[in-house]
């Protein structure tokens, strides 16, 4: 989706006034994320910290059948390039999970010092 400039954003056939983020799906639009760690530290400099996030958009994935068009995964910051997912439109569940227990991540261990340190 576009962001439109003052005159509005197109989202299926209607010009929508650019008041507030416009959301549109179920039109098979592709999807560009963005994303910043926390406070842009490096967390995805460190390999073993990259396939992990590798293996759980893998999962998220596979979970919500969506494709996966293009990605960038900087040291402090991800760009996605996503299909819409099949399963569920992500304006009606809540898109995020709870990292799964297997990936070792626990609030002990996901404190910045700990992520830093790799």
């Amino acid at each position: 989706m576009f962001i439109g400039h003052r005159q509005g954003t197109r989202c299926g056939h209607r010009l929508r006034p650019v008041t507030r983020l416009n959301r549109c799906y179920g039109h098979g639009f592709l999807h560009f994320i963005t994303f910043s760690c926390y406070r842009r530290i490096p967390f995805l400099q460190a390999e073993p910290r990259r396939d992990l996030f590798l293996r759980l958009l893998e999962q998220v994935r596979r979970s919500y059948r969506f494709v996966v068009v293009g990605y960038v995964v900087m040291p402090e910051h991800v760009h996605l390039l996503l299909s819409e997912p099949e399963r569920v439109n992500p304006g009606t569940e809540r898109a995020s999970r709870p990292l799964p227990h297997e990936s070792g991540f626990t609030r002990k261990t996901a404190s910045v010092e700990n992520l830093v340190k790799g």
